[in-house]
């Protein structure tokens, strides 16, 4: 058999079964909405809260280190990040 066609069949298969992978990828993903975004409007709104009480104690400097409230907020922002519960 001709090198040629071999290459040729063997870049083909490549690329389809690339195209199949990507395809089941992407299209297994019907449980979410599109323009879901950051969920409801509820959660927007306690994310909108949080990251102001996040930015609050960003500005506080040192200070943050001994506001209560600081320190509840970074936790969870800890929390969040890391993935722990």
């Amino acid at each position: 058999m001709n090198p040629k066609i071999v290459v040729r069949a063997a870049a083909l298969a490549f690329v389809v079964s690339a195209l199949a992978v990507a395809a089941i990828e992407f299209g297994g993903r019907s449980d979410r909405v599109v323009g879901e975004g950051r969920g409801s409007p509820a959660a927007r709104l306690s994310s909108d809260r949080f990251e102001a009480e996040l930015a609050r104690c960003r500005d506080l400097g040192e200070a943050g280190a001994r506001d209560a409230a600081c320190l509840d907020v970074w936790g969870e922002s800890r929390r969040h990040f890391l993935g722990s519960k």
